[in-house]
Order: C-alpha cells, then structure tokens, then sequence
C-alpha cells in the first residue's frame, strides 16, 4: 500500500473510529452489526457474544456479570423492536476473525474481509485501489473490472 493510500487508510479507520465510538460505543471489531443489531454494539457483552444473548441474563434483562446493569443483548432486543428491524436481528452473524480487530468496518465489507460481501461492485475498485487486487483483468469473483 503506497504512502497516499496509507494516509487514505489511517484517516478512515481514524474518523469511523471516532464517529462509531462516540455515538454507539463501537468496539472496532472490523466486521461490524450496527445496522443489524438496533444500532448497539453487540461486542460490548462481556461474554463477545454476536448471536444472542446468554443463559444468565436475568428476568429484568439484567447481565449476570457483576457492574454491567443492562444485558446488550435486551438492549439489542428493546431497540430493534422500536426501530421495526427485529428480522435483521434475528439472522446469525459469522464468528468474528480477530485480525479485522481495529481495522475499517466499510473497507472490510466493501473489499469482503468480513465475510459478508454481497455482491458490491466497489469491490474490484477498492481492492485496486488499496494494492490488494491479485490480478489486473478479474477479481476473485472472475468478473472483470
């Protein structure tokens, strides 16, 4: 990566960093659920569960981890249902790759690094333009550019 696409880089990770952290108490796990999870941070649980939340969790919705207060999961759950997106919620997340850990949420999913690339035609140009693109005529996907 060249030293412009580096600065390009580091100021991304830096201003989603500071937007997603003030705003939703973002962990930077690099494969963000905001948008799936009523826009609260599921890598908040004490436990860094993705999916749902645990057996302990109390009938006021209370975490049994000492000091927490609200489970994140019935946060998660209480949000959603204000927000009309419950069926969002409720689809399971792949476990998480731990080397996307402080790294730009929208580049691993526009580049696939996350593992939930859906068919975004950025995918190619972001790749190029990071020096990530194996090959000039295809992307991995064998579509050309």
């Amino acid at each position: 990566m060249g030293p412009v696409a580096r600065f390009g880089y580091k100021s991304l990770v830096y201003f989603e960093k500071l937007f997603k952290q003030t705003l939703f108490d973002c962990r930077m796990c690099g494969a963000c659920h905001l948008s799936k999870n009523g826009m609260v941070c599921c890598m908040n649980c004490p436990k860094g569960l993705r999916n749902g939340p645990c057996g302990g969790t109390g009938i006021d919705g209370t975490c049994e981890v000492e000091g927490i207060g609200e489970c994140v999961w019935h946060k998660i759950y209480r949000r959603s249902a204000l927000l009309h997106t419950l069926a969002r919620t409720e689809k399971v997340k792949p476990a998480l790759d731990w080397s996307l850990q402080g790294t730009s949420s929208y580049l691993n999913l526009w580049t696939g690094r996350d593992g939930s690339f859906e068919g975004r035609g950025m995918r190619w140009k972001i790749k190029s333009l990071l020096g990530l693109e194996r090959s000039k005529s295809t992307d991995s996907t064998g579509a050309a550019p």
